[in-house]
């Protein structure tokens, strides 16, 4: 666009100091786009409009009187560029000037300066008249213009070079083919032929056809064509056939060429050799299948399990419940994924297992404790595995145990018999770490007979590994002070050397004979195999669940790299948009009619949201490097934001009613 020039002539000036003025100060006052002063022959401020205001920063008040060196740099003052110039208005009666001007704040912005000069009646020199235009945005699309020149001379002195270089490039490191209008193959590189196993010969004057490998639908080639028979750009993935009959995945972008008509004359395929993404996607696929069907199988381990099995995530909400559990409780055990443990049993508050729950969670360690809840008269017995992600518990039904030992409590025949029934091992002992009876379970545990017992062989020590000493001490501590012990684990060290672990609770007989006692002992072998076996699923599953992610952060990765690059390149033409329709409205405006100005408006506003768009695409392409952070989300304001983008878009009739919604988390 070319740089605007304001002239006062002598004459028109000559003709506003006749009139009144009052008159002239009101025209002058009415120009707000442009900056207009009066000065005295020394260059000092008389008057000053609305406009010099607007756009200098000053108000009446605070410039007349004041030098117009107050509007230069200081190096133009010190160059005396603002004397210069009053200098030679008055020699040729006008002068007009560009160059950086400073505002109040201290800001510069770029001016068109008219100086005119203004002579009495007498032809004396009465002072200047001068209009400044901010011509700021101007200055910025002429250096942009500059640029867009010098580059243009740039690239058309190396055009041949680089077109070389281009189609070198392009050689190198893409698969390259040129067809006619009807898909007849003229041009083929080194990578074409290197891939689809055909020579230069073979292919030019052949269809494309040739390398079909039948995977597409009808459908996808139709689209294909009519999207380039009517000029447009085609991009997408294809599978190909090698003359080896192996086949090949590409990416594919298909330019046509146009004539002067704007039909296709030709068309350039530029591909990418993906076959090895593709068949990454299908191993990742495969993958997903495995992943699933050991989860089953796992699933299936846990729903075979004599005693119960859940898994809560962080929130103590249950993501999995065996089939023992749902026994247990009396419920479908289905019916519990997904709702929190404290929610739906809420009297489990503050009780042990919950203390538990949450310091395994908190300390990240193994815990386990034994604990009765009344509601459904169970006792349970619970052994807590933390993870990062949540809990996995291993629940026995004890009740059964528990009432037993509150029989046995009361009723030393009762006792007796559970001792003969060798249902479990049972011993006793006194102070000295003696056994002096026991049952033919517990012998049957640890390998050796009766006669063994007989002769005094059995000790407590020699059965237990010195790894134990420390809780042997505690449980006999415990012992003193409450005459009974909490269930613990430890293993014995059988006849034979090898060792068995074994659950055992011990109690005094009495507080009128504390140094001899009872215990029981329970064979746990299969549950700690079990657990092994858990343990080692569990290894397996977190290990694979790794891999799986670094293969989604991998095409995470991918998908976020093309956002970014697709968010870039439209803001080219955005900005070129913007600055156009700025310009119309800022120059043309009058020569627009009303409808013209509304669809002027409509461009805007359309251009206003597409940046909108792209700023949310560079968003949403930065959240692969993010931690999602969930909170609760106002629904209301929400749907007030849609309704009120509708109203804007449309001019719909419909009456809607939205009753209060509740938040979200998201």
């Amino acid at each position: 666009m070319r740089p605007r020039s304001y002239h006062i002539t002598h004459s028109r000036i000559s003709k506003s100091v006749k009139r009144t003025e009052g008159s002239f100060r009101l025209l002058v006052e009415s120009v707000h786009r442009y900056a207009i002063c009066m000065l005295d022959p020394a260059g000092y401020i008389s008057t000053w409009n609305a406009g010099a205001e607007k756009i200098k920063g000053y108000s009446a008040k605070e410039i007349i009187g004041k030098h117009i060196s107050i509007f230069y740099t200081a190096q133009e003052v010190s160059n005396g560029i603002p004397q210069n110039n009053l200098e030679k208005a008055a020699r040729d009666g006008n002068f007009e000037t560009e160059g950086l001007r400073v505002r109040k704040d201290g800001s510069f912005f770029w001016a068109n300066v008219a100086f005119t000069t203004l002579y009495g009646d007498d032809g004396e020199l009465k002072g200047f008249a001068k209009v400044t235009h901010d011509i700021t945005e101007r200055k910025k699309l002429e250096e942009i213009q500059l640029r867009q020149e010098k580059l243009t001379r740039k690239k058309l002195t190396k055009s041949l070079k680089e077109t070389s270089d281009y189609k070198y490039a392009l050689d190198e490191c893409c698969i390259i083919a040129i067809t006619d209008q009807q898909g007849i193959i003229k041009h083929v590189n080194k990578n074409f032929c290197d891939i689809s196993k055909y020579s230069e010969a073979e292919l030019i004057g052949k269809n494309h056809r040739i390398v079909n490998s039948g995977y597409h639908s009808k459908e996808f080639m139709q689209n294909l064509w009519e999207t380039i028979s009517i000029g447009n750009i085609w991009r997408g993935e294809i599978k190909n056939k090698a003359k080896d009959d192996s086949y090949y995945w590409v990416t594919t972008t298909i330019v046509p060429f146009l004539n002067e008509q704007g039909e296709p004359y030709q068309y350039v395929a530029i591909r990418s050799d993906i076959t090895k993404r593709k068949k990454a996607e299908e191993l990742k696929q495969q993958l997903e299948t495995r992943l699933k069907e050991q989860t089953e199988k796992l699933y299936d381990v846990f729903d075979r399990m004599l005693d119960g099995f859940i898994m809560l995530d962080k929130d103590f909400r249950y993501t999995f419940a065996n089939k023992k559990i749902g026994t247990m409780l009396g419920c479908n055990a289905a019916s519990l994924i997904g709702q929190n443990v404290w929610e739906r049993f809420p009297d489990s508050i503050n009780s042990a297992t919950y203390h538990a729950f949450n310091k395994a969670m908190s300390a990240q360690q193994y815990i386990s404790n034994i604990d009765f809840y009344p509601p459904l008269d169970l006792w349970q017995e619970n052994h807590i595995y933390p993870s990062p992600n949540g809990l996995s518990v291993f629940i026995r039904d004890i009740t059964i145990q528990k009432r037993a030992e509150q029989l046995l409590q009361r009723n030393e025949a009762r006792f007796r018999r559970i001792f003969d029934s060798n249902m479990v091992g049972f011993i006793f002992w006194n102070s000295a770490g003696e056994i002096s009876e026991s049952n033919d379970r517990f012998l049957e545990l640890i390998g050796y007979t009766r006669v063994d017992l007989n002769e005094h062989k059995i000790r407590w020590k020699d059965i237990t590994p010195p790894e134990y000493t420390d809780l042997t001490m505690q449980k006999l501590h415990q012992l003193q002070a409450t005459d009974v012990t909490e269930p613990f684990e430890q293993e014995f060290v059988r006849k034979d050397g090898t060792r068995t672990p074994v659950l055992i609770r011990a109690a005094t007989i009495g507080k009128s004979n504390p140094e001899q006692g009872v215990a029981y002992i329970m064979d746990i072998s299969e549950r700690k195999e079990a657990e092994k076996k858990m343990l080692l699923l569990n290894e397996q599953l977190e290990e694979r669940v790794k891999e799986r992610t670094h293969e989604l952060q991998l095409v995470n990765n991918e998908l976020e790299s093309f956002s970014y690059s697709v968010s870039h390149d439209l803001r080219a033409p955005l900005r070129a948009i913007n600055g156009f329709a700025t310009i119309l409205e800022e120059d043309h405006v009058k020569l627009l009619d009303n409808e013209g100005r509304r669809l002027l408006k409509k461009v805007q506003e359309n251009a206003g949201k597409m940046g909108v768009l792209i700023n949310d695409l560079l968003a949403f392409s930065r959240l692969g490097r993010k931690e999602l952070n969930k909170s609760f989300v106002n629904m209301d304001v929400v749907i007030k934001d849609i309704l009120h983008e509708m109203d804007k878009a449309t001019n719909h009739k419909a009456e809607i009613k939205i009753e209060r919604l509740h938040p979200v988390m998201a």
